[in-house]
């Protein structure tokens, strides 16, 4: 019997996962850099907490949950943002603002696509217990430049603001169906636009309206607009920051959660037709889950979106050193020199199952091993370092130890 992965999760392996793991130390190294401290959660939340209002139907459909042993209603988290809020509110003498990261896997039972799985990794920041835009630039200019390390760059970020919509609808008369609205407008980059007009006419709503607004056919004064000055705050400090040239005001943005309040932002690439990032102000999320309310506002990073940007372009050139003992007889002498490397920050390998030199050769050139140590009766007598260079088909001599480990880390 033949087992297949789960549908929606993949194995990764070699190449791809180095990749992940650069990624993911790229990224952790950008969020320490502006004084974000790490947290780790529980995949496990109580389905309670995953599923209270401001999540939205949508999402809520897409938890995995169960009853576990003892009754109790378990889901796998969705995101990272709602144990970020059990844990500001389970922990009252946070010094505030919090700033934390978080990277780890998340899970949503959606349909499997290119680019959308159903375990997949976030790298998430947050700000908790500060309502200033300073702390929404701060998330978004961190956020970006992480991007920026792991070599992205030709992306916008599209910037909205809820208060702003809300504030909209109100003017138009459609203030009772704002959140409706929004849910649809959030499908816009699944089903396009005129499936959406039809959605919003089937919902009573004139379209033409909805469209002459976020595709600025008609001139608003959006300053006339609860929510405009955070956007204008916005764009104003981003100038300082140096990422203003990047931003896109785009009205049609909604996002796919319900609890976000304020400035809300999703970064794509340019060439690309799907989000690598996004997040937002939800400053009324946490005195849900707790007693006290606290303002919030958050980034996130799809890595798994990331990753398959980057990875047709990634070829890692393993700095690693294969031992290879020529006889059987010189087989301690080759365990001792591989100890010895790794002592001095090699990495090394050698033959775990008595093969003959021919064969060690083939499985260090299978693994493209670039560099393989041959260690004979010679080597040993005369104390020298046989080194064979995988690529150029040409050996080294060296007469000492540290010329070898010299030359082995050369390029470091």
């Amino acid at each position: 019997m033949k087992f297949q992965n789960v549908k929606g999760t993949a194995d990764y392996f070699g190449d791809e996962a180095f990749l992940r793991n650069n990624i993911l130390d790229d990224i952790k190294e950008v969020f320490e850099k502006y004084g974000f401290l790490p947290l780790e959660t529980p995949v496990l939340e109580t389905f309670e907490l995953l599923s209270i209002k401001d999540v939205g139907e949508q999402i809520k459909s897409q938890i995995y949950n169960f009853k576990d042993f003892g009754g109790r209603h378990i889901g796998l988290r969705f995101d990272l943002t709602l144990p970020l809020a059990r844990f500001v509110a389970n922990n009252p003498n946070l010094q505030l603002p919090f700033k934390r990261y978080q990277i780890g896997k998340v899970w949503r039972y959606e349909d499997v696509k290119k680019n959308r799985l159903r375990e997949f990794y976030q790298a998430d920041i947050d700000v908790v217990g500060s309502d200033s835009i300073e702390a929404d630039v701060e998330v978004v200019a961190c956020g970006l430049e992480a991007l920026e390390k792991l070599g992205i760059k030709n992306f916008v970020l599209r910037l909205n603001n809820i208060k702003v919509m809300n504030s909209f609808f109100r003017k138009i008369n459609l203030a009772n169906k704002s959140l409706e609205i929004l849910r649809i407008l959030d499908k816009l980059d699944k089903i396009g636009k005129e499936n959406v007009k039809k959605e919003l006419r089937k919902i009573g709503v004139d379209e033409e309206k909805i469209f002459d607004f976020i595709e600025n056919k008609k001139i608003y004064d959006i300053s006339e607009l609860d929510g405009s000055k955070e956007i204008f705050d916005f764009l104003d400090l981003s100038k300082i920051y140096g990422f203003d040239k990047k931003i896109k005001i785009d009205f049609s943005l909604a996002r796919g959660l319900e609890y976000y309040t304020g400035n809300i932002f999703e970064v794509s690439v340019e060439e690309e037709k799907f989000s690598i990032a996004g997040g937002g102000r939800y400053d009324n999320l946490i005195g849900k889950v707790g007693k006290r309310n606290l303002p919030a506002v958050g980034f996130s990073i799809g890595v798994e979106r990331v990753f398959n940007l980057l990875k047709s372009e990634y070829k890692k050139e393993q700095k690693i050193v294969f031992v290879a003992n020529i006889k059987k007889e010189q087989k301690i002498d080759a365990i001792r020199i591989v100890l010895k490397l790794r002592e001095n920050g090699i990495k090394t390998e050698y033959d775990l199952k008595n093969r003959d030199l021919k064969s060690q050769l083939e499985y260090a050139n299978n693994k493209k091993i670039p560099f393989v140590i041959l260690v004979g009766k010679e080597e040993i007598e005369k104390g020298i370092f046989r080194l064979k260079d995988m690529k150029k088909r040409e050996e080294i001599l060296f007469n000492s130890f540290g010329d070898l480990i010299n030359f082995l880390k050369r390029d470091e």
